[in-house]
């Protein structure tokens, strides 16, 4: 019998979890919300059909959208916060499916005005910008469908694609249902041979922990459950293939890459180039590797080696302890940011304790006139301290742009999503390393700075390239099924890791535990926004004052302007390839610095 159990959620003090209650008071007040959202939906919906009326009509329906779209987050997000915090309560997930009912009329409802707007004349958009006032602050939108004019579909079936919204993403919901409220993964044994509970949470603990049988134990149990269920997740993510395919096809994309690239209008080359920049460097990488291996003292490293850090850190940080020291670390960001920040984490908005039936892994997520939500799992270890602020620089983006822009224009782009929240992990491993005490706290910094590339750079575009050839397969009429997935997920490795790292049997399933493939070509900007936050938090460094506010700016922009000239105006040009060759030389004398140190 394990001696540690997991709480369950009616057990934790209150005052350490979330306050809810700053979206509605009760569900009364939540069901009464979800009346609102429908009468709101009903009034714009319509519109529709009057649109090439003329400039007025186009304002009346844009604006209706910017009164739906926060009345629908807020009822969407109440529900979702629910059910994350406990996937195993029944009320929560009836609130999730209810709520994601009236998203989709939400979504139906406006589904009209960029067909309609696509099929006016041409030339009669650009000429209402110049003639209606009130069309000033929605000229980003109105120029970004002018731009993918030919990509939108016929009012119809704009309307029929949204509507069958929350079906075509039941893909995604149907694996985090399997994986977060079905699986129990049971106990694991450490070295001593005590049993240890194995849970989403307690993975990641156990993986960058010093036992060596625990961490191989805790790996095995944990994909051999998702293999034992790995027909399932091919169903799952074969749909996910089938339908981003589909949709491309319907807009006249050549792919799915295509498309997705296109909708946060970035250049297609954007992603080979990352891939072509990582295989250069992957010398580097195995020069990493290798050290590694010989720093743990093992013969054959394996993929349950790579989280855990050379130099054992038993550093423990309380609760208050981590907020003190992210509130110190962003402090060349500013007094504005840091006051920001400060008012923000006694907001009681993060969900931070573990509990059972409690969603994996770690977010931020905006709720546009209240405040962000992050939930997360808080172990102690200097590595929850790292999330927490990651998930915070997420939090901070959304404020600062909430604070500057409209609704819509408060909304970033996925490709910018990285940049704040790795920002914010820069600036905490450059404050620990001003007050490192040692050598081997110096080392065990620098080295967590390299799993970081490692994760975030390295593993992700090693992901992007997994996802690139399982959608090309589906693409080009290849079956999608447990054992051809996870065989291009083997080639993955071969091709980015080759003899570094040992494969162990499990290793080919782990493609089915990373929930961001349901989000498709999203992990791809891990990467680049990692890039871009090293070379942004480097000027800040280097230039003060000057470069934070440029930086502070660039937050606030939110999503009023695309991605890529957004950045520069933050000082980083990400379609140049000397950025990505920059970024992946800081690795390389990083590795350099890691070898001369030991």
């Amino acid at each position: 019998m394990a001696s540690e159990v997991v709480p369950t959620r009616e057990t934790l003090p209150a005052g350490e979890t979330w306050d809810l209650s700053h979206l509605f008071l009760d569900e009364e007040a939540w069901a009464r919300q979800g009346e609102a959202v429908l009468a709101e939906a009903n009034e714009v919906a319509a519109l529709a059909g009057h649109l090439a009326e003329g400039a007025r009509r186009v304002a009346d329906a844009l604006e209706g959208e910017d009164r739906l779209t926060p009345l629908a987050e807020r009822y969407l997000c109440y529900a979702s916060f629910r059910h994350d915090q406990d996937t195993q309560d029944s009320t929560g997930v009836a609130l999730e499916q209810k709520s994601r009912q009236v998203a989709a009329r939400a979504s139906e409802a406006v589904a009209f005005i960029r067909p309609e707007l696509v099929q006016l004349p041409e030339g009669t958009l650009e000429r209402w910008l110049g003639e209606e006032p009130r069309l000033g602050p929605y000229r980003h939108t109105l120029e970004e469908i002018i731009r993918r004019r030919r990509h939108w579909l016929s009012p119809e079936v704009e309307a029929a694609l949204s509507a069958f919204g929350p079906a075509l993403d039941g893909a995604a919901q149907a694996a985090a249902q399997l994986a977060n409220a079905d699986f129990d993964f049971g106990d694991v044994r450490d070295e001593a041979g005590k049993a240890r509970p194995l849970s989403h949470g307690r993975y990641g603990l156990y993986l960058s922990g010093q036992d060596r049988v625990l961490r191989q134990n805790a790996y095995r149990a944990m994909l051999a459950m998702y293999a034992s269920h790995r027909h399932t997740f091919a169903a799952t993510l074969a749909q996910v293939a089938e339908v981003d395919g589909t949709t491309a096809r319907l807009r006249h994309y050549p792919s799915a890459l295509a498309m997705r690239l296109d909708e946060r209008n970035l250049p297609e080359q954007v992603y080979p180039a990352l891939l072509e920049a990582i295989h250069q460097s992957l010398p580097t990488l195995h020069r990493y590797l290798a050290w590694r291996r010989r720093q743990l003292g093992v013969d054959r490293l394996h993929f349950f080696d790579l989280a855990v850090p050379v130099v054992d850190d038993d550093a423990r940080f309380s609760w208050p302890e981590a907020t003190g020291l992210v509130q110190e670390a962003v402090s060349p960001l500013g007094p504005d940011y840091q006051r920001r920040l400060a008012a923000y984490l006694q907001q009681r908005a993060i969900d931070y304790l573990e509990n059972r039936g409690k969603r994996s892994g770690a977010y931020s997520s905006d709720v546009y006139d209240v405040h962000p939500y992050i939930l997360m799992t808080y172990t102690g270890e200097r590595q929850s301290v790292f999330t927490l602020i990651h998930e915070l620089g997420h939090a901070m983006h959304s404020l600062l742009a909430a604070s500057h822009q409209s609704v819509r224009n408060a909304q970033y782009p996925i490709f910018l999503a990285e940049v704040a929240s790795t920002a914010n992990e820069h600036l905490l491993l450059g404050h620990m390393l001003e007050r490192a005490q040692s050598r081997q706290e110096r080392l065990l910094l620098l080295d967590s700075l390299a799993r970081d590339y490692l994760g975030t750079v390295y593993r992700q575009a090693f992901f992007a390239e997994f996802e690139q050839g399982f959608h090309a397969a589906h693409e080009s009429g290849e079956p999608l099924t447990a054992e051809s997935i996870s065989a291009i997920y083997r080639r993955t490795i071969d091709a980015f890791y080759g003899e570094a790292v040992a494969v162990d049997a499990e290793t080919e399933m782990e493609w089915a535990r990373i929930p961001h493939f349901y989000f498709s070509f999203y992990v791809f900007q891990y990467a680049t926004g990692f890039l871009a936050a090293a070379a942004l938090m480097e000027k800040v460094r280097q230039e003060g004052a000057a470069q934070a506010a440029r930086y502070t700016e660039f937050l606030s922009l939110g999503g009023s302007m695309d991605p890529l000239p957004a950045l520069r105006l933050a000082g980083v040009d990400m379609a140049d390839p000397a950025s990505l060759a920059s970024g992946l030389a800081g690795f390389a004398r990083l590795v350099k610095e890691l070898e001369e140190l030991t």
